[in-house]
């Protein structure tokens, strides 16, 4: 009796295990590709991809960026037709592109746009957003997985650095038909990526924003007095004589090549 009591309860974990697991597959999801470029680069490109797309006639959704960054391109992806796309990132919604999220947090008349926001758990101050617009044209609803769209943002002013980068959607104002014709609202989610900017190789270009300056200076010598970590220079940038160790020498060199360039 035991024994058959542990086999039963064994075969309903399992059940209950593949059952979670074939629901988890089933739930729409989003994923935003991640991005490396150099300080200085112009633009970089994420592509949005949709997971488990149910079958969708509308979407609507937000991206995020840092505030240095600014919204320069925009490509139709393989799921809706390009003609089913406000322009690009809704243009004519205009009020809202490289809009402060901080405003729309305030004036925001979506009602589920500070939850979006806040699931991304980002910092209101440091980020823009736009908005990712399509909607079909006719009564039925695109099937199958993969591109969502793709932009571009013009990166030149961010300094050295790793950025978060997030599209959040929109459940309130994403929709499939239904056999009956009605709205069946669809959540694909938050999707978030890394954008990295690499610092340049450049001799004494201590803080790696491709210039040299009387900050990297004035940064070189806080890290001499054990005022700034490790991670708030750049290393090679830093160790200007090669020799592995970050010293009064490499001062002195630093002070000589901002002569030269005076």
């Amino acid at each position: 009796m035991k024994k058959t009591v542990s086999v039963l309860l064994i075969l309903s974990v399992v059940i209950m295990m593949f059952s979670f697991n074939a629901f988890a597959a089933d739930t729409p999801s989003m994923t935003l590709s991640d991005a490396v470029v150099k300080v200085g680069d112009q633009t970089c490109e994420f592509t949005l991809s949709i997971d488990s797309n149910p079958g969708i006639w509308s979407f609507y959704a937000y991206a995020f960026y840092p505030d240095e960054a600014v919204f320069s391109g925009f490509t139709a992806g393989d799921i809706l037709p390009a003609s089913s796309f406000f322009g690009p990132m809704g243009d004519d919604k205009s009020e809202m592109r490289d809009k402060s999220v901080q405003v729309e947090l305030e004036n925001s008349r979506t009602p589920d746009f500070n939850s979006i926001f806040n699931a991304c758990s980002l910092s209101a101050s440091d980020y823009r957003l736009t908005v990712i617009m399509a909607d079909k044209k006719t009564m039925d609803n695109s099937e199958g997985n993969g591109t969502m769209c793709s932009f571009t943002l013009d990166v030149s002013g961010l300094p050295a650095g790793t950025y978060d980068i997030a599209v959040g959607c929109s459940k309130e104002n994403t929709i499939r038909i239904t056999p009956e014709y009605d709205c069946e609202y669809i959540d694909f989610g938050i999707a978030k990526a890394t954008l990295t900017v690499e610092p340049l190789h450049m001799a004494g270009d201590v803080d790696g924003d491709g210039i040299l300056s009387t900050r990297d200076f004035k940064l070189l010598s806080k890290h001499l007095l054990s005022m700034v970590e490790d991670d708030e220079i750049v290393f090679l940038n830093s160790d200007i004589d090669g020799d592995g160790y970050i010293g009064t020498k490499d001062s002195r060199l630093l002070q000589k090549l901002l002569l030269d360039i005076s």
